[in-house]
């Protein structure tokens, strides 16, 4: 009878204490209710075609061609303030796209605001899987990342031809358009653009390098 008293009271214990040091246990946020923002949508059915013109280095000398891309949004968490989503771009063409440009990047959608979350300065349209687990449980947002979309203007914080990365905001309550650039002495490096209408969500997404190498220049047609 002592022994099993005594073992009962070691389970109990383990039980209780045992898994206390939770600092390897992922949080589980799936079951966290979805914050609404009227400029994002998860686009389905027509609405999922983008119309533009592209063109990279690999094309060889051929007139820019104009094709038919499908956008999707995956969600990937449920976060703290919202939901975590990628939007990839779907190459149903002939032409060859490097495979990281087919991702515009990932979005963190929150009541007021859609955040462009950025990691590697280097890298902008991929996040590694430990970002993702430092945004589910601690909500951490990488220092590279910015405010694509809310209702404020925001404005370039660099004068103009100014060496660094380059950022402003246009919001007009309708419709917002964020612009991202670097700057170079002599030309611009990567550069790329989000627009996104209330109600309807993202219907235009430019990105490049300089002027016009090696570039995705996609719109919606609204109805």
């Amino acid at each position: 009878m002592g022994r099993k008293i005594l073992y009962l009271t070691i389970c109990m214990c383990y039980v209780f204490f045992g898994c206390s040091k939770n600092e390897d246990i992922e949080i589980d946020t799936t079951k966290k209710q979805e914050v609404k923002n009227p400029y994002f949508t998860v686009l389905q059915n027509e609405d999922k075609v983008f119309h533009g013109s592209v063109f990279f280095d690999s094309f060889g000398d051929i007139t820019v061609p104009k094709c038919n891309f499908e956008v999707e949004c995956l969600k990937i968490a449920n976060l703290k303030k919202g939901t975590l989503y990628q939007i990839k771009i779907h190459n149903d063409t002939k032409y060859v796209i490097p495979e990281k440009r087919l991702t515009m990047g990932y979005f963190y959608v929150q009541q007021d605001k859609i955040v462009r979350i950025w990691e590697n300065e280097n890298e902008p349209w991929n996040i590694s899987e430990e970002c993702i687990n430092k945004l589910k449980k601690y909500d951490s947002v990488p220092k590279y990342s910015v405010v694509v979309c809310q209702n404020a203007n925001v404005e370039d914080c660099l004068n103009e031809g100014e060496e660094g990365w380059h950022y402003y905001l246009e919001s007009t309550g309708d419709e917002c358009t964020s612009h991202l650039w670097y700057q170079y002495p002599q030309h611009s490096g990567y550069w790329e653009s989000f627009k996104w209408k209330k109600n309807k969500g993202l219907i235009s997404y430019r990105s490049g390098f300089r002027d016009g190498v090696n570039y995705i220049r996609l719109k919606r047609k609204l109805k």
